[in-house]
């Protein structure tokens, strides 16, 4: 798996966590970025630092499989922090630590 099918599949697992017409894509200018844009005016960046990438690609298929959960109930308690009706961009920053199990 490359690093930019990590990042699509990530983008498949957060998927449910979003409208249904959310607009889903992946950035890769310095860090990875997933991107989900609905209307009227509303983007969720999130951001992921590169040794998230590279840990999740280090993991075996257990691991990965709880990171993946660990990912989505991250994305969702921030998504929750969310302001009713915001518009513009709410930025989520997703570290290696918060998701991916050391062991």
């Amino acid at each position: 798996m490359t690093d930019e099918q990590t990042l699509e599949h990530w983008a498949a697992v957060l998927r449910p966590l979003f409208p249904g017409d959310a607009k889903a894509g992946v950035v890769q200018a310095g860090d990875a970025q997933l991107q989900f844009q609905w209307p009227p005016d509303r983007l969720v960046a999130i951001f992921v630092g590169p040794l998230a990438v590279r840990d999740y690609l280090a993991a075996g298929s257990s691991r990965r499989s709880r990171a993946d959960e660990n990912l989505r109930a991250f994305v969702k308690d921030n998504l929750d922090c969310m302001p009713p009706g915001h518009k513009g961009t709410f930025q989520i920053v997703v570290a290696s630590i918060d998701f991916v199990p050391m062991a």
